[in-house]
């Protein structure tokens, strides 16, 4: 009768991330880009990701710098339309605009999570140049 040893190395992932019992390393790096993608919370391991070179997968810097870039130009428009909002002739035309950069904004981060639950690319045209000049 062959005797079945556990090897520790099965439960970490591509990273050495211990791997829970039940969850593939596939699923594991899925809920990892779906944090990233949380609005507004997931700039902070995005950043994480980016300074101190946690993750070597080419997909989660890639994914991390798009999310910078998005949150950054989502936050641009927040702030300057609540400057320009304080401004008499420009109050409610400013408000609007930063109510749909809001809008937008968390509208484009469900969309890319649901692109990670599908396995779809990440790809944004416009963003994912811009977020390339990011080191």
């Amino acid at each position: 009768m062959a005797v079945m040893y556990h090897n520790p190395k099965d439960d970490a992932g591509y990273d050495g991330v211990k791997v829970p019992p039940g969850l593939a390393v596939k699923d594991t790096t899925r809920l990892r880009l779906l944090f990233y993608l949380l609005p507004v919370v997931g700039l902070v391991p995005a950043v994480g990701n980016l300074l101190t070179n946690w993750s070597r997968s080419p997909v989660e810097r890639d994914l991390s710098r798009s999310v910078i870039t998005i949150t950054s130009l989502w936050l641009v428009t927040y702030v300057l339309g609540g400057s320009l909002a304080q401004q008499e002739s420009l109050g409610v035309p400013a408000l609007l605009m930063s109510s749909v950069a809001t809008s937008g904004y968390f509208i484009l981060q469900l969309w890319l999570m649901v692109r990670v639950w599908r396995g779809q690319s990440l790809k944004l045209p416009g963003v994912t140049r811009l977020a390339r000049r990011l080191p």
